[in-house]
């Protein structure tokens, strides 16, 4: 086990993109539910696709480095659903299991929220999370997200649908 005074939270250059590509496939694989993609999907880009993924101006990323490799995940994009660019929405978010309870997912959306404090076009923070992740939607209640909808079988994975919460963070 890693303490979490040994994470480094870090953006990745886009010569780094397979490192990225990595610690994608694997979350999605490890946690489907928590990705509106899936694994097959995402395992068919090419190398071009990985670097302006990670590279869009639209989104931002960062990552937990144990100093080995990477172990965790926060990625967000503005103007998701076409919702505005005054939104910005966080579409992934994953800690390798070993390393979870241990305030390393803390440290990233902290992260994630004090680079984004730094546009002053994004007004709010929203995401979705399914109603059977408990131990998730916690986590944001407790970060200061609040439930404003249920989105009905918004999810599939595995061919089962699940609800989703949407939640906001205002006027972080």
């Amino acid at each position: 086990m890693t303490s979490s005074e040994n994470i480094v939270i870090r953006e990745l250059d886009f010569k780094e993109w397979e490192q990225f590509k990595n610690i994608r496939l694997y979350s999605i694989k490890e946690e489907p539910l928590a990705f509106g993609s899936t694994y097959d999907a995402e395992s068919q880009r090419t190398p071009e696709e990985w670097k302006n993924l990670l590279t869009a101006k639209e989104r931002n990323w960062l990552f937990a480095d144990n100093g080995n490799r990477l172990i965790g995940i926060i990625g967000t994009i503005q103007n998701f659903r076409n919702e505005g660019n005054h939104i910005a929405y966080i579409v992934a978010f994953f800690v390798g299991s070993a390393y979870r309870k241990q305030g390393i997912g803390k440290q990233l959306l902290e992260a994630i929220i004090q680079k984004l404090k730094k546009n002053p076009e994004i007004t709010s923070i929203r995401l979705g999370v399914t109603i059977t992740q408990k131990d998730a939607l916690k986590f944001y209640e407790d970060s200061g997200f609040k439930k404003i909808y249920i989105r009905k079988n918004e999810v599939k994975v595995f061919d089962r649908y699940y609800d989703e919460y949407e939640m906001e963070l205002v006027a972080y």
